[in-house]
């Protein structure tokens, strides 16, 4: 739930796009890359920021699209516990829950043993899976 914070504090610095790899962004925590959702799905990297919470460096990459906008959190450090009472789901073999929280439907999954959230409050569900399992053609490591 203290992650999900972070997605309602404006974004104050820009995306770093990668030429080099139009699947993903520069931006990254602990070697952890953002994807890169527009080519695929539209969705614009719109801006960046960093915060502590509990101790752990967070980054959260905020994505627009038709006046809609997703969060997407990479917490440094080992995986947090997955929230109590989240649905459980699979896509493309990654292992997912879905939770509801501070008026937000949220997406958590590991990636590289860390711990990354998707979250929106105009998103359904089953679109964030879709974008949280997306493995842009090997691009996006797990």
């Amino acid at each position: 739930a203290e992650v999900l914070a972070a997605a309602v504090r404006p974004p104050v610095a820009a995306v770093q796009l990668d030429p080099g790899q139009p699947r993903l962004l520069r931006d990254q925590v602990d070697d952890v890359r953002f994807p890169n959702y527009e080519g695929k799905f539209g969705w614009e990297a719109e801006g960046t920021r960093t915060d502590e919470i509990g101790g752990r460096e967070t980054k959260t990459v905020f994505y627009r699209r038709e006046g809609r906008r997703i969060a997407y959190t990479i917490v440094e450090g080992e995986q947090l516990a997955w929230p109590p009472g989240a649905d459980r789901a699979e896509r493309e073999g990654v292992k997912l829950r879905v939770f509801e929280g501070d008026g937000r439907t949220a997406v958590t999954w590991r990636r590289n043993g860390r711990t990354c959230i998707l979250s929106s409050t105009d998103v359904p569900a089953n679109q964030l899976l879709e974008l949280a399992a997306w493995k842009g053609q090997g691009a996006v490591d797990f």
